[in-house]
């Protein structure tokens, strides 16, 4: 499972934007990249929103965690995610905004769990 924490969200915008807008945009830039192997129910989102920022002068980061390293996912393919999500988000932001977006590979042999992989 992969998880994208967006910040920098302010709190102007409210939920319904995030949920009917913003999230099924970086869900398609997601899903759309065959090589990931990804479906939306492999991809939780998470957007702590800014108290202090205000709509002008957004920057927007965002953190894509967790996406298992695996053969096809290749430094090119995690590039064009990362293009992909900025692209994808931009149209939601005002123009002047700036969007990062940072593809952290992880190793789950250096550590992971899931509750649905083990018993209670």
């Amino acid at each position: 499972m992969s998880i994208m924490i967006i910040y920098g969200i302010p709190e102007s915008f409210v939920a319904n934007e995030i949920r009917e807008k913003l999230r099924p945009a970086l869900l398609e830039a997601i899903v759309s990249l065959k090589e990931l192997d990804l479906n939306e129910n492999q991809v939780s989102f998470f957007f702590p929103r800014d108290k202090l920022r205000v709509a002008i002068d957004q920057k927007i980061i965002i953190f894509v965690e967790g996406l298992f390293e695996r053969e096809k996912r290749t430094n090119e393919v995690r590039n064009r995610l990362a293009e992909n999500l900025v692209k994808a988000a931009k149209k939601h932001f005002a123009a002047g905004s700036v969007i990062k977006c940072f593809i952290k590979p992880f190793d789950p042999e250096l550590g992971f769990c899931s509750s649905t992989e083990i018993e209670i």
